[in-house]
This record gives structure tokens, sequence and C-alpha cells, in this order.
């Protein structure tokens, strides 16, 4: 079944075009789906010979690379190295990738992030937001467990909560998949994390620990 897609061109006409099923949608230089574009989005679409189907539509994208400075609603506002600050629209077709391309929501993303993220220049609504959260790690012994939280306590007596969620990574004796319900307090664990949402992406339990009650 072909779709249909309303365009608003420059000289402020409204068309609408019937999408060739063998039409290709192109996203984030990529190939895509027509239900991956956005209200608002501009659009490069070539026509057939009646003006009326649309062969190709291509959505027109920038790139940002820069910290997260603001959270407001729907909208986040990025500031690059050199200081030159965006404010970007995520809307529900907005692609979030969190660490080791694990998908995310707004949510997910705080200030003082860094990300790169892919948008529309003329509506500035954003197709892609990558974040670049750098990858930080504790070793210690579990002091605590209480709720989604562990608190970790390292040799030097630094303790430090993290967040364990289903995209957590948890692996136990010889590699064996394991859940929060498994950690418990007195364990040697190694966590790797995120330094500004805490959400632990990996957490290895010590073997010495296997059987211990």
């Amino acid at each position: 079944m072909n779709g249909q897609i309303t365009v608003l061109t420059k000289d402020g006409k409204t068309v609408t075009l019937i999408i060739d099923t063998k039409a290709t949608v192109q996203a984030e230089g990529a190939t895509s789906a027509l239900e991956t574009l956005a209200v608002g989005t501009s659009l490069e679409v070539e026509v057939g010979e009646t003006g009326q189907v649309a062969n190709s539509v291509k959505a027109r994208q920038a790139k940002i690379e820069g910290v997260i400075t603001a959270i407001q609603g729907g909208q986040i506002t990025v500031e690059t190295e050199r200081g030159l600050t965006r404010t970007l629209q995520v809307t529900e077709a907005t692609r979030i990738e969190l660490e080791e391309d694990f998908p995310g929501t707004l949510a997910d993303l705080k200030v003082g992030h860094e990300v790169e993220v892919k948008f529309d220049p003329d509506t500035s609504v954003a197709f892609k937001v990558d974040s670049k959260e750098e990858e930080a790690e504790i070793e210690g012994v579990i002091v605590g467990v209480q709720g989604s939280e562990v608190t970790v306590e390292t040799e030097r007596g630094r303790r430090l909560s993290v967040v364990v969620s289903d995209r957590t990574r948890l692996e136990l004796e010889k590699d064996l998949p394991g859940a929060l319900a498994d950690l418990k307090v007195g364990m040697e664990i190694e966590v790797k994390f995120g330094p500004f949402t805490r959400a632990a992406f990996k957490i290895e339990v010590d073997e010495e620990n296997e059987g211990e009650e």
C-alpha cells in the first residue's frame, strides 16, 4: 500500500504526494522508513512525471557535537567546544542511542552529557541523538542494595551508588548472566557505569564470592 506525505513548499503551497512503494526514504544519511520522518522535517522530494507521486524522499540534516547544557520539555540545548549553542527538538521519532548502542529516551539524557546530534537545519528537529557519555569504573564490596541501587565501597573507603536497569549486563561466575536479585551485601564486584547518570552498563561479580553466604 502506498503512503502519503503532505509537503509545504517554499512558495507556501501545500501539496499531498503519494509515496511510491518502490520509493526510497533517506534520513540520517541512510535508507529509512516513512514513519521515521517527523512533522516539520525539511525534505527534498523527487516526483514523477505527473507531479503527484514521490519517487524519493530525502530529509535534510546537519550535525552538532557538544555538551548538553539544558533540557526543558522536549528540547535539549547543546554547546560546542567553541561556545556555539543550538536548541533542538526531540520527538517520538528521534532515535536516541546510549552507551554501547543501547536505545534510550529523552529521560536518559542529562545535563553534562556529551552528545552528537543529527538534526533538520531548518526546523531544529533531531533525527538522532548519540550519547558519548564516558565510561567510569569502580571496584569494591557491596555495602547496600536498595531498590534498583547498589552501593559499592572501595578499599579506600569511597562509596558510590549505581543504578541497575534491564540494560545492565550482570555477569556471575564463568560469565553466567545474573540479575539484581543475585547481588548481595559483602560481594566483591567491578562496575562500569556512566559518570553522570550513574547507570551501570556492566557488573562483574568476583568469582571468589560465588557460593558464599
